[in-house]
């Protein structure tokens, strides 16, 4: 970064004027007083004076910030490199960097120094380590960074050092679902297809048809029928599945990934575990973020790149956005089939009445309640808060009751093997005839 020229000069530090000042006033003394024992005290400021003053760096600095890596998950680690060049008649170089919410910097003090060889001319490295606690993007540094002489005589700085951002993705929570799809639309995956087609699992044994391929025949069963027989399979399928994120509130309180979690966290982590698992299995993940400042929209794909680009999305979420009536009844572009998993703690009505609206177009609809099994109210001395808080967890439980007599599944985040039973349950009504609103 480019440093105003008046920093990078050299200037008289208060000890180094301090000492010259010392040795002129005892000098100034003894000889107007006829003390020689003044100027024998006086000798150790002019040594010292005179040895900084010769002693005077005289190279130009040049300084640079970088940061290890500008991407991590949460509870991972990287290096904050403040970087000196110019260094010839440098003593010593120290940095301080500001304090930066959810980043646990070290050391703790968030300050170093690194003693430098005067008479050498190599570069000097100042690293802190930067350790991320919760998802989001957030802000390293700024900094400031001093050089001193010997003796710290003469000062350089201090020098602003540019701040630096990282973006922390959901930390990679544990999620596997055994449960199959219940129905998978696409031409390739590892699903298997009500239908019989090309695939590896084994469906039945029947007669030979023009267009059976010649691998695909049976040959113990035709020896024993006196005629052709193939063994036929189920086609494998991909299927579609839409991760829906409500950010509309923020309850409880988080303490980053070391501690308790909102349910913002536990659904931003959640919906960061399924869409990894899914795409990972090779099925095409769509996202949409509501209720949040920056509401975000991902059509289906695949891929670790459309991974990489959810995951940046969620750990962009900012809660608490608004949106009005003809918000919440927009009716999303669905493909029929595709299995939709709502991450919300079903604080919010819309929130409810959004499901409803989805399971009425006949979609496929799991809702994952992420609300904490504790939420603290401080400063509630007069017992307001709770009790409001208590009322409004009464109305929740009802609503949830609604939701799920309209027969959408409402189950609890528990990490790995959430979804596994009521997937099963849908996929077994997947083959019932239903209504569904047009």
């Amino acid at each position: 970064m480019s440093v105003p020229e008046r920093l990078r000069r050299w200037r008289p530090a208060n000890a180094h004027l301090r000492a010259v000042g010392a040795a002129i006033a005892l000098l100034g003394l003894a000889l107007a007083t006829h003390r020689p024992d003044l100027v024998v005290m006086a000798t150790p400021f002019i040594v010292i004076a005179a040895w900084g003053t010769l002693t005077r760096p005289s190279a130009q600095p040049v300084v640079s910030t970088r940061l290890g890596l500008r991407s991590l998950r949460e509870g991972e680690s990287t290096y904050l490199h403040y970087q000196v060049a110019g260094t010839l008649g440098v003593h010593a170089v120290s940095a301080v960097i500001r304090d930066s919410p959810w980043l646990q910097i070290q050391p703790v003090r968030r300050a170093l120094t690194v003693l430098v060889d005067p008479a050498g001319d190599r570069p000097v490295d100042l690293s802190f380590g930067v350790r991320a606690v919760r998802w989001g993007e957030h802000r390293v540094g700024p900094g400031v960074l001093t050089m001193t002489g010997p003796w710290g005589a003469f000062r350089c700085g201090p020098i602003p050092m540019q701040e630096e951002h990282l973006l922390t993705l959901p930390a990679p929570v544990m999620f596997d679902n055994r449960a199959p799809n219940p129905h998978p639309q696409g031409l390739v995956g590892l699903n298997r297809s009500a239908r019989p087609g090309e695939g590896s699992e084994f469906n039945t044994i029947r007669p030979f048809q023009v267009g059976d391929r010649l691998r695909r025949i049976h040959w113990p069963s035709s020896l024993r029928s006196g005629g052709l027989n193939v063994a036929s399979t189920y086609a494998d399928h991909d299927s579609q599945v839409l991760v829906i994120v409500d950010a509309t509130n923020d309850v409880g309180r988080s303490d980053g990934i070391d501690g308790a979690a909102s349910s913002l966290d536990t659904t931003i982590r959640a919906a960061a575990a399924v869409s990894e698992h899914y795409i990972r299995r090779g099925e095409r993940v769509a996202m949409r973020i509501f209720g949040a400042g920056n509401p975000t929209v991902h059509t289906a794909a695949t891929g670790l790149a459309h991974l990489r680009r959810m995951l940046a999305a969620l750990a962009r979420t900012q809660p608490g956005g608004t949106y009005d009536k003809q918000q919440i009844n927009a009716r999303y572009r669905i493909d029929p089939g595709t299995l939709v998993i709502m991450m919300s703690p079903l604080v919010s009505s819309a929130t409810l009445r959004r499901a409803l609206a989805l399971a009425r177009r006949g979609l496929t609809l799991v809702v994952v309640d992420t609300m904490p099994t504790t939420v603290a109210h401080d400063n509630d001395e007069a017992g307001f808060v709770t009790l409001a808080w208590r009322i409004r967890m009464l109305e929740r439980k009802v609503e949830i009751a609604q939701v799920t007599s309209a027969g959408i599944p409402v189950v609890d985040w528990r990490g790995p093997g959430s979804l596994d039973q009521i997937l099963r349950d849908v996929g077994r009504r997947a083959a019932a005839p239903r209504l569904a609103h047009r």
